[in-house]
């Protein structure tokens, strides 16, 4: 028998609708049953496009479950069925997690999110001490970012990591730039270690799990395997297989690694949108939620752009009224937790496919809370001439990453790392386009300068640092042109 079994998409997404578990709805404004079914649609749609094996959706509003539904399998070879208790790992959701455990432990006098860290981990290497919680959380530390693999599963894991670190994980000053870092917050998990005299998953699973009553949300897989859980898909020609080996590293368990289902998660979503109270009682301090949902940092973006960041969620206005939201992108999972405090309102989504974040599907329970969007406003930004501005010449770094902008001829490329260049043109919004081979855009970088007057090339959640190299190669690509 082979060690994996591939299931076709065509007989993936019957699966899901055949082994759904219907959905539950209460009597307030969300949802009609003519919502509920146009939610549904658009979660099966979009299963099939992302390829998830299974999914769960809940949406809550003040304080109600007010939509519930799960499709499709925790795996592809059991074909156990997918359900709103399945744990799945949620990613950088857990970045969530991390700022409300940091925010309880503040409003106790426990941490202070504006000391110099060193003074809860005095061991920490110099370039890292005088940070503070805050720049961690909010991603303006000045940290470079790279992704989790596997490593370590032992709990000392996070301690000889950051102790190990040097002058390379910084991208540049504290409070320079936003950038999205998760070394950012394996540091921040770091620090709450040091603060509460324990490791970081006994700290949060006392300041936060337990009082949200998330009794089976867990970072250790160990434990998690012992529980319903989704397993973890990757992509396989048309199919999908079940990924393995089950990639963790108990080091970076702080930015991405805490498994909850959508049923628990919602929970923790619902005490954002309704100033700590869930099940008709006071489960957080009302100032803790205050302080993780404030605004913080802008966020660099197109002329216009209302996103910024607060502590552990991003803070946009969408059709005037305040979002937050955090993703989790895994290699096999994927999530959505987004806040609507003036509604009451969350919504979580989780599903066990390769990176499937299901924004179609909250955009649909968005439309349905919010009312429709404007389409004019989400119209695609064209591209008006085919050669870069000179100062957009040149190379750009975060961490291991490279992104180049050269000129050749009368054409412009980009290339990440030392992968196969791509076409790129200049927006009509100030902004370089990548182009994908059909020629649509498939991402966007622009040009700005940090508080030190430091360029940078963003793309709206990461910064790249202007090197050196980069400045002789903007001169050569002044000459060619």
């Amino acid at each position: 028998m082979p060690g994996y079994l591939e299931l076709p998409l065509l007989a993936l997404v019957a699966s899901a609708l055949a082994g759904s578990t219907a959905p539950r709805t209460a009597p307030h404004e969300c949802c009609s049953s003519t919502e509920t079914a146009r939610i549904d649609s658009t979660l099966a749609d979009e299963m099939r496009r992302t390829r998830a094996p299974g999914a769960a959706v809940v949406v809550t509003e003040s304080g109600r479950v007010v939509y519930e539904r799960a499709l499709g399998v925790r795996s592809v070879e059991t074909r156990e069925p997918m359900t709103s208790r399945t744990l799945v790992r949620i990613g950088s959701v857990t970045k969530t997690a991390t700022a409300l455990t940091s925010a309880v432990l503040a409003a106790r006098g426990t941490l202070d999110l504006d000391a110099p860290i060193a003074r809860y981990a005095p061991q920490l290497p110099v370039p890292f001490r005088r940070l503070t919680m805050r720049q961690l959380l909010t991603h303006t530390a000045g940290m470079a970012n790279e992704g989790a693999g596997t490593g370590s599963h032992d709990i000392d894991a996070l301690r000889r990591r950051v102790l190990g670190w040097d002058a390379s994980k910084r991208l540049g000053r504290a409070g320079d730039i936003y950038s999205y870092s998760s070394p950012g917050y394996w540091l921040a998990g770091y620090v709450l270690s040091g603060a509460t005299g324990t490791e970081y998953a006994s700290a949060v699973r006392a300041a936060l799990l337990t009082p949200l009553g998330m009794s089976t949300a867990t970072f250790d897989p160990f434990v998690a395997f012992t529980y319903p859980v989704a397993l973890d898909h990757r992509a396989s020609g048309d199919s999908v297989v079940v990924l393995r080996p089950f990639p963790d590293d108990a080091s970076t368990w702080s930015s991405g690694s805490l498994f909850a289902s959508a049923e628990e998660l919602a929970r923790l979503a619902t005490a954002i949108a309704d100033s700590g109270r869930l099940d008709g009682r006071r489960a957080l301090d009302p100032s803790v939620i205050g302080a993780v949902t404030a605004r913080q940092t802008d966020v660099p973006g197109p002329e216009g752009d209302t996103c910024g960041h607060a502590l552990g969620l991003s803070h946009c206005a969408d059709r005037g009224t305040t979002v937050l939201s955090h993703y989790g992108f895994r290699a096999g999972s994927g999530a959505v937790l987004t806040v609507i405090p003036a509604r009451r309102a969350a919504v979580v989504i989780l599903a066990n496919g390769p990176g499937a974040i299901m924004h179609q599907t909250e955009q649909t329970v968005l439309d349905v809370l919010l009312g429709p969007q404007d389409t004019a406003a989400r119209a695609r930004r064209e591209p008006i001439r085919r050669v870069l501005p000179a100062e957009l010449v040149g190379t750009f770094v975060n961490g291991a990453d490279t992104l180049t902008l050269f000129t050749r001829a009368d054409s412009a490329f980009y290339r990440y790392r030392s992968g196969v260049p791509q076409p790129v043109r200049a927006l009509d919004d100030g902004s370089v386009g990548v182009l994908d081979a059909q020629g649509n855009v498939e991402q966007t970088f622009r040009l700005v300068r940090g508080r030190s007057g430091e360029r940078y090339l963003h793309d709206g959640l990461t910064a790249f640092r202007r090197t050196a190299r980069a400045r002789a190669s903007g001169s050569a690509g002044r000459s060619t042109r």
